[in-house]
């Protein structure tokens, strides 16, 4: 799931959610995430090697993204590198 923040506001509101396997474009629905806040974000993923639930933020201008995401496993098979596996956002923001 997709929120942002704007102007400083302390909440954020959901804009978008669906699956995204990282190194692809995201099949979301709802608001369209711009380019560079999706590569920031991307950036950001090694930590889901280690936690695979949980938040990854980036700042845009005057924006605060956030996307709650939480690992899928494609398979039985051995798990690829890290940054190859695909994520889906199935946390509730709160």
């Amino acid at each position: 799931m997709f929120s942002k923040s704007e102007g400083g506001e302390p909440d954020y509101m959901e804009v978008a959610r669906g699956t995204w396997f990282l190194g692809r474009e995201p099949n979301l629905t709802g608001e369209a995430i711009p380019p560079e806040v999706l590569k920031g974000i991307e950036k950001q993923t090694a930590t889901a090697c280690d936690h695979p639930k949980g938040t990854v933020t980036y700042a845009r201008a005057e924006i605060k993204y956030a996307m709650d995401f939480e690992g899928i496993e494609e398979s039985k098979k051995p798990r690829p590198p890290c940054g190859k596996r695909g994520f889906v956002s199935q946390v509730s923001w709160t």
